[in-house]
């Protein structure tokens, strides 16, 4: 990749020291570097464009190897079909504008940058019944305008963390060229089309914009020609001031990456990749290799442990790939967070099911850590542990893996016995510990009316009165959580369990300096709190600060 991109800005600018730059440039992102090592499709998808460009420039005409990565860099992503779309189109218009060659001439390049990707098409039609991946369905099958915002804070994000470089550098083609050919417009229009696609699509979840990517190469080489041309319009010597210009935006490229929120999202990333080796580790050693596992995060853990898995965000479900999508409450959503179909995973009976994200959750003993996974759950989890032929099969487990953090997982039982129902609680500590029992199976409907009953018996409960505002927040419903958590603090300033949901509500309201000042408020009045290390996490993502 980084040889293409040196050999192509070379001869677009007829100058090594535009080469040199771009590869410079290229070589110090960040967000290049770290989808290098993922083991994901990112970077090889970004190193066929980058080839099927180079061939471009130094032919200056479509041909038959131009063509041929373009339909590699197809089959690897489907929406490479937009790059060599572009590429094609520009062509067919400059060329037949200018009288250069023959339309005609294209033909063959054209035919073959559709036949890969074609016939691949037609496999996949014949042998799964779809056109396209199952990933697609997944993550792309909802309402596709309503994830613009998220997709423009996903370019804003990438701006702030080093992209402002490349892409502010790469417009300087727009100002020092004094004229364009249909080369360098199909880069700028790669760039353009990839971007809006990016938008479009809401982004990704993960640090580090993987989805942009692949124009980073294309961007780099924008760089390297557009600083070499404005040097040279100023008519100051370009083997001297662009080296000295390209180590000063690398370094500033590096600065705004590991001073970024993606920075800090990376680091915490890594941390829950080692929690989910030994969540594996402990799977592997307490289940036979073919029990049935559930779960949302379905990589590292079902790679290590090896047993047949039910994917519950439906990335390698064809079933839940296909299931209406959802929004959480606060009307936001999560690119390939938002199918589910909890039923279905009951009627599937997995063995175990590990919730939320397959880390490890915090606590001072286990029944602590079950009720911080039972507010940190997908929907999927709830719909799942409400489904009626699970809600009595399924008991939650917590085992201390680390200090203070709990492994939190649901095991199959034997169905129960028979019998006449077990009789209710008479007592206030009776319905609250039977309202505990209800939330961690996510019957929450029906902890609601246990907590209730509860406050009825013995109103001077906080812990009651606390967990019903979590049962309200858990159902997604966060302006009854916030009255509730502040009314636990009027009775109670120093039950700081109501202050931490009351702060939790408030961001996914998206209140920001009013979830900003409880975090900080949280984290001076609880340090020595077992949910502190989460507080901070939230604290961090909204301010990019440490408390």
């Amino acid at each position: 990749l980084l040889g293409a991109v040196f050999r192509t800005a070379s001869s677009l600018a007829d100058s090594p020291v535009a080469g040199g730059t771009a590869l410079l440039l290229a070589a110090s992102s960040a967000h290049l570097a770290r989808w290098t090592t993922s083991g994901m499709e990112t970077v090889g998808f970004a190193a066929l464009l980058a080839l099927a460009n180079q061939q471009l420039v130094l032919r200056r005409q479509h041909s038959l190897k131009s063509s041929l990565f373009f339909g590699l860099a197809v089959l690897t992503r489907p929406n490479g079909v937009l790059h060599g779309a572009v590429a094609f189109l520009l062509a067919a218009v400059w060329q037949r504008r200018e009288r250069r060659e023959r339309w005609q001439r294209l033909m063959g390049p054209a035919f073959l940058f559709l036949a890969l990707p074609l016939a691949h098409l037609l496999f996949r039609w014949w042998y799964y019944g779809l056109p396209l991946p199952n990933t697609f369905y997944a993550k792309l099958g909802g309402d596709l305008p309503s994830l613009v915002p998220a997709g423009l804070l996903y370019l804003q994000r990438f701006l702030l963390s080093g992209g402002m470089v490349l892409i502010g550098a790469s417009l300087l083609v727009l100002l020092a060229r004094k004229r364009f050919d249909w080369i360098l417009l199909t880069l700028v229009g790669q760039v353009g089309v990839h971007l809006a696609y990016v938008v479009w699509v809401g982004g990704d979840y993960f640090p580090f914009h993987r989805f942009i990517v692949p124009v980073i190469p294309a961007l780099a080489v924008l760089a390297g020609v557009g600083l070499e041309a404005g040097v040279q319009r100023l008519n100051l010597r370009r083997e001297q001031v662009v080296p000295v210009l390209a180590l000063l935006l690398s370094l500033v490229q590096v600065g705004l990456s590991y001073a970024s929120l993606e920075w800090r999202a990376f680091k915490q990333a890594v941390l829950v990749r080692e929690e989910r080796e030994l969540v594996a580790a402990w799977l592997k050693s307490h289940f036979p290799a073919d029990a049935l596992l559930a779960i949302n995060v379905a990589g590292v853990i079902p790679y290590r442990t090896g047993m047949p898995t039910v994917d519950m965000l439906g990335l390698n479900d064809r079933h839940i790939a296909r299931a209406p999508a959802t929004r959480g409450g606060d009307g936001t959503v999560f690119v390939g967070h938002f199918k589910h179909d909890g039923t279905y995973v009951c009627s599937r009976a997995p063995d175990v099911v590990v919730t939320s994200g397959g880390y490890l959750h915090p606590g001072r003993n286990a029944e602590e850590a079950i009720m911080q996974a039972a507010l940190n759950t997908f929907p999927g989890d709830r719909e799942f542990l409400r489904a009626p032929a699970c809600q009595h099969l399924y008991r939650p487990l917590a085992e201390e893996l680390r200090p203070g953090r709990f492994l939190v997982v649901y095991q199959r039982q034997a169905a129960p016995v028979a019998g006449s129902p077990s009789p209710l609680p008479t007592t206030a500590k009776g319905w609250f510990e039977y309202g505990l029992s209800l939330m961690q199976k996510a019957r929450l409907q029906e902890a609601i009316q246990a907590f209730k009953q509860s406050l009825r018996l013995n109103p001077d409960h906080p812990a009651a009165l606390t967990n019903l505002g979590f049962c309200f927040f858990d159902l997604q419903r966060y302006d009854q959580a916030i009255r509730i958590f502040e009314q636990t603090l009027r009775k109670y300033p120093r039950h700081f369990e109501a202050l931490y949901g009351l702060a939790l509500s408030h961001q996914k309201l998206r209140h920001r300096q009013e979830a900003i000042t409880l975090w900080r408020q949280y984290l001076a009045q609880a340090p020595e709190s077992p949910w502190k290390v989460r507080a901070r996490e939230h604290f961090e993502l909204l301010t990019g600060n440490r408390p």
